[in-house]
């Protein structure tokens, strides 16, 4: 189904992984154990203080630039 410029709408493209053995399962799995070990940290040690503070910042920055870009693009122009 390609189209007069030769562009398709499903291109075939090939396989990010290719090495043997390369399936997903394997991450997978890593993936789940070091969760589930942050999670038993987490659980047991509460947050830690540094990483609260980062997030509360990080929060506290995003709220100031959407209110810049609001007051910027909500300004009305009169250009006469």
């Amino acid at each position: 189904e390609a189209s007069a410029s030769g562009m398709s709408a499903r291109p075939q493209v090939p396989p990010i992984f290719t090495q043997k053995g390369a399936g997903r399962k394997a991450f997978d799995r890593l993936w789940w154990d070091q969760t589930r070990e942050e999670m038993l940290f987490e659980a047991m040690n509460g947050p830690d203080d540094a990483e609260v503070k980062r997030h509360a910042a990080m929060r506290v920055y995003a709220q100031k630039y959407e209110f810049q870009l609001l007051r910027k693009y909500t300004r009305i122009k009169n250009n006469k």
